[in-house]
């Protein structure tokens, strides 16, 4: 996997050109050609104490140890019937965190123009424009969300697609009764993968069934200056297949570097993460990007976690940090970036066959 993505991945030359290609913002739960689909919507550079805000959803089942329900693993109706949503900010940690049965308690239009995950969350909307509504614990969010065409393409192939879209956001986040008044730059995100379920209806317990990824972290950054940096690591049996950072505007320019960039955690919280299924996980305190001189665009990012994480993004976690560096040439600072990290690292080695408790290093 590692050596085949950069081969098939087509997403670093697509994120040069503008999206076109709406009919894919579609929640793939109909048919055979895809197990599992996600919608995100992630929003750094709140005012105190929001800071940031985090809504995702996965829907179906990937086979891949970063983002199944691994902790549910009898749920009725089997893996694609299988929805999950995480709705996050620094004001509300631990954050809300629901599994659904999409028979039942959700509804998902064919053509992606309302999903609604219970009470707690509504989607609703064609490209360009949705409405976003929660209403969980402590938290209240009602947005209105304008994609722009500025688009990233992660991995673009013919068996995993997961694409951002620069997105202006305005709306109101009201945090136990208080009003918040919003509006800037965010990322709307929809990603697609086929997988093991594809073929099966039958739940895959054996470790040694699942799909190799098991490492991930993924980070949204406003330079306050209209443009929004993007950097993402994914690994696959303690091998990286793609680390990359991708630097766009709402000019409509969006650049994508997938070589020379490195991230490197400097150093873990003092206290062990344990998640719902019983692993241990190393959370960061601090970390930094790093491209190296080959690289033509230049970027060093210094990021120190000042927030709670919050599980659930996944089978791991979401936070936000304060930053410093540089990007492109240009100095940068903010208060509050966001990040997302999954480190499910030796869960092949340690995971019983019968599910259970598990082990990341």
């Amino acid at each position: 996997m590692t050596s085949l993505l950069p081969r098939v991945n087509r997403g670093p030359a697509l994120s040069a050109r503008p999206f076109d290609a709406p009919e894919q913002l579609v929640p793939h739960t109909a048919g055979r050609g895809y197990a599992w689909s996600h919608n995100g919507v992630m929003i750094p550079n709140l005012p105190a104490p929001i800071r940031f805000l985090s809504m995702t959803t996965g829907v179906g089942a990937s086979g891949a140890p970063i983002s199944d329900i691994l902790h549910r693993p009898h749920h009725v109706g089997g893996p694609r019937n299988r929805a999950a949503v995480n709705v996050s900010s620094a004001a509300t940690a631990p954050g809300f965190w629901r599994d659904y049965r999409i028979d039942t308690e959700c509804t998902l239009a064919r053509d992606g123009s309302l999903l609604t995950f219970g009470e707690d969350v509504a989607l609703r909307g064609r490209y360009p424009d949705y409405h976003l509504t929660t209403s969980t614990p402590g938290l209240d969010v009602d947005v209105e969300l304008r994609c722009s065409d500025v688009v990233t393409w992660f991995v673009h192939t013919p068996v995993y697609r997961h694409l951002s879209l620069l997105t202006h956001y305005d709306g109101t986040v009201t945090h136990d009764g208080v009003v918040h008044r919003v509006s800037g730059e965010c990322a709307f995100e929809h990603a697609r993968a086929m997988g093991p379920y594809t073929v099966t209806a039958r739940e895959l317990r054996h470790p040694w069934l699942r799909m190799a990824l098991d490492f991930f972290t993924y980070h949204v950054i406003d330079l306050n200056d209209g443009r929004q940096l993007l950097l993402a690591r994914v690994d696959a049996e303690g091998r990286i297949a793609m680390s990359a950072a991708f630097l766009r505007s709402p000019g409509g320019t969006s650049r994508a570097l997938v070589d020379g960039v490195d991230f490197a955690v400097e150093e873990y919280l003092p206290d062990m993460a344990v998640t719902p299924d019983g692993a241990p996980m190393r959370l960061p305190a601090r970390f930094s990007w790093r491209t190296t001189s080959s690289s033509p665009v230049d970027i060093h990012i210094e990021g120190a976690v000042d927030t709670p994480f919050s599980w659930g993004l996944g089978n791991g976690y979401v936070g936000g940090f304060s930053f410093t560096g540089s990007a492109d040439g240009s100095a940068v600072a903010g208060d509050t970036g966001y990040v997302e990290y999954i480190d499910r690292r030796g869960w092949r080695r340690h995971a019983p066959s019968q599910g259970g408790r598990s082990s990341g290093s």
